[in-house]
Parts: structure tokens; C-alpha cells; sequence
């Protein structure tokens, strides 16, 4: 029989330190990216919408959120925020204006849920 050995809280927040920056990193990243930088006529990053991300990133962080999957700029220059659970539940949160955001929770077998979040 084999028996599971609990991760120390040390290396929980070294995990969540890394999966953060890395998120910091995909933010800071989009704003590299030039009009049309899908080669479909894409709008560019603005930069109003990418510093509000980054408000609402520390937000998430300081309240000990799990930092977003995957972070991207969808083509009418919306960032978009993901997260993917073991459980099959995901949440999206679009990021269309500089005050608030749009959350969309999913769970299986069960209508989305749509919300509005503050970004101070």
C-alpha cells in the first residue's frame, strides 16, 4: 500500500508564486502584440483594458485565488482570463472595459452562470 505524502504549505505557495508570475508574464506579453497580430485584422491590446487586468490580477492574487490557466486577447481585443478545474468546471472572465469584468462560471450538467466582478 502506498500512502500520500502532504506537500508542505511552502511548496503550495512556491506553486502558486510560479503559476501567478507566469500569468503576470502572459499579461505582459499581450502587450507586445500589434493590430492585426492574427493575420485576420485583430484588434491590438489597449492598454486601459491591460492595466485593469493587472489591477484585478492583484485582487485575485491577494485574496488567494488560483491564478488563470490561460491568458489571451481575443480578436476584438477583449483579454480573456481562464480557468480549467479536475472536476470539469471552468470559469471565464473577459476583461471589455476598465471598471468591471464579465464572469461566466460552467459546471457540468448545469446552465452557465454569468456575472459582473469590480476592478478597482
Amino acid at each position: 500500500m502506498t500512502s500520500v505524502l502532504p506537500i508542505p504549505a511552502d511548496a503550495r505557495r512556491d506553486t502558486a508564486a510560479d503559476e501567478w508570475k507566469a500569468a503576470y508574464d502572459a499579461l505582459v506579453n499581450l502587450s507586445l502584440l500589434l493590430a492585426d497580430w492574427d493575420g485576420e485584422g485583430a484588434f491590438p491590446p489597449r492598454a486601459g483594458l491591460l492595466a485593469a487586468t493587472y489591477r484585478l490580477f492583484q485582487t485575485l492574487e491577494k485574496q488567494s485565488h488560483v491564478a488563470p490557466a490561460d491568458v489571451y486577447l481575443s480578436a476584438d481585443g477583449t483579454v480573456v482570463l481562464e480557468w480549467h478545474f479536475e472536476d470539469g468546471r471552468n470559469a471565464i472572465i473577459n476583461v471589455r472595459v476598465t471598471d468591471h469584468a464579465e464572469v461566466i462560471r460552467r459546471t457540468p450538467n448545469r446552465n452557465p452562470e454569468f456575472s459582473t466582478i469590480p476592478i478597482h
